[in-house]
C-alpha cells in the first residue's frame, strides 16, 4: 500500500469538512454530543457559522474545486442562511454535500438544494424501522423522514439533477437486529446507496477500547493527507476526533486555507504518520477510532457507488 497525498491533494485538501451548526433538534442514543453536551460548548456561544467565514472558505476553494462538506455537532439544517450558502459555494466551482438527519428537510428546501446544485446529501437513518428509529434518533419522526427523503428523491429523479443521495446506518446494539433487511429497505426507493458505519467513540463512550478494526493492523491515517475540519469560527482542527479542539492550525481569516495545509505542524505530523510513530502525535496517540480509517472504504468510493447505483438503476 502506497501512502501519502493523492495527486490532486499535494497543494490543497481534498475536501474541508465544516461544522456550520453546534446545535441539534436530536438527541441520538449513541451521539457523543447527547452524552456529553459540554462539548458543543468548544466555540463559545458562536453555534453558526458565520456568512463571511463561510464564504471566505468558499473564495478559496472554488479555484482548486474543493469538496465542501456540510456537517455539524448539531444539525445543519439548523443554520439560518444555509441555503444562500450552499448556492453561494456551488456558484463560487466548489463540490458540496450535506449529511443532516433530515427531519427539516421540506419540499422548499430540497427544491433548492437540488436548484444550486448541491453535489451529495447523506441522511443519517441508524434504522429501518420507525420503532428502532424513534428509539434511536430520540426526537425525530420516522414518517416525516420518509416523507421528505421521497420527495427529494422523486424531485431529482423527475428534473435529472445529479445529486447523489445516501443513507448511513451506524452500527450499535439497538438496530444490530435490522441490519440485514437496511438495505433492501432503503435502496432504490429512497437512496442511491445505504453505509454501514461503525459506531465512533471518540474516546469519551463506553466500551471506547473495543476493537472495531478495517485493517490487521494500524496504518497512517489518511485524513492529514486528503481532508481537515474547520469549525464555526473558522479555526482548523486536526479531525473530527478532535471534538474538543485540542488542535489548532490557524484560523481562515488570518491565513489561506493553502497555508495552513503545508503548514509546519501538519508537515511534521503526516511525517510521524508515515513512519508509523502514532504515540508521538498527542492526538494521534489517544485515537480511539483509528481502526475506522481506512485508505480503501471511504467518501470517495461511497460517492462513486451511489452515482453508479443511479445509472444502473435509470438503464
Amino acid at each position: 500500500m502506497q501512502y501519502g497525498f493523492p495527486d490532486n491533494a499535494k497543494e490543497f485538501p481534498l475536501m474541508i469538512v465544516v461544522n456550520v451548526s453546534y446545535l441539534c433538534n436530536a438527541k441520538c442514543i449513541h451521539c457523543v454530543h447527547t452524552l456529553h453536551p459540554s462539548s458543543r460548548d468548544v466555540v463559545g456561544k458562536d453555534y453558526f457559522v458565520s456568512d463571511d467565514i463561510f464564504k471566505k472558505l468558499a473564495d478559496e476553494c472554488g479555484p482548486q474545486g474543493g469538496y465542501i462538506r456540510v456537517t455539524g455537532t448539531g444539525e445543519p439544517l439548523l443554520h439560518p442562511n444555509i441555503l444562500n450558502l450552499i448556492k453561494y459555494a456551488k456558484e463560487k466551482g466548489c463540490k458540496v454535500s450535506m449529511i443532516t438527519n433530515g427531519s427539516l428537510l421540506d419540499a422548499h428546501k430540497a427544491d433548492f438544494l437540488l436548484d444550486c446544485g448541491i453535489d451529495g446529501i447523506e441522511f443519517s437513518v441508524d434504522a429501518a424501522t420507525k420503532d428502532t428509529y424513534e428509539k434511536i434518533r430520540r426526537g425525530l419522526n420516522f414518517d416525516q423522514l420518509l416523507s421528505n427523503i421521497s420527495y427529494l428523491n422523486k424531485q431529482r429523479n423527475a428534473y435529472n439533477y445529479e445529486t447523489n443521495i445516501i443513507a448511513s446506518f451506524v452500527e450499535e446494539d439497538a438496530n444490530l437486529h435490522e441490519r440485514g433487511i437496511a438495505e433492501a429497505f432503503w435502496v432504490p426507493n429512497y437512496v442511491d446507496t445505504l453505509q454501514f458505519r461503525v459506531w465512533l467513540r471518540y474516546g469519551k463512550l463506553s466500551n471506547a477500547e473495543e476493537s472495531r478494526n478495517l485493517m490487521q493492523e494500524r496504518e497512517p491515517c489518511p485524513y492529514p493527507f486528503e481532508r481537515i475540519n474547520m469549525d464555526s469560527v473558522g479555526n482548523f482542527h486536526l479531525c473530527a476526533f478532535d471534538i474538543d479542539h485540542h488542535t489548532d492550525y490557524g484560523n481562515i481569516m488570518d491565513r489561506p486555507v493553502a497555508e495552513i495545509w503545508r503548514c509546519k505542524e501538519l508537515e511534521q505530523l503526516r511525517n510521524l504518520l508515515l513512519e508509523r510513530k502514532f504515540d508521538e502525535i498527542p492526538m494521534c496517540s489517544i485515537c480511539t477510532d483509528w481502526g475506522c480509517r481506512s485508505w480503501q472504504h471511504n467518501f470517495w468510493k461511497l460517492e462513486k457507488k451511489a452515482l453508479q447505483q443511479r445509472k444502473n438503476i435509470g438503464s
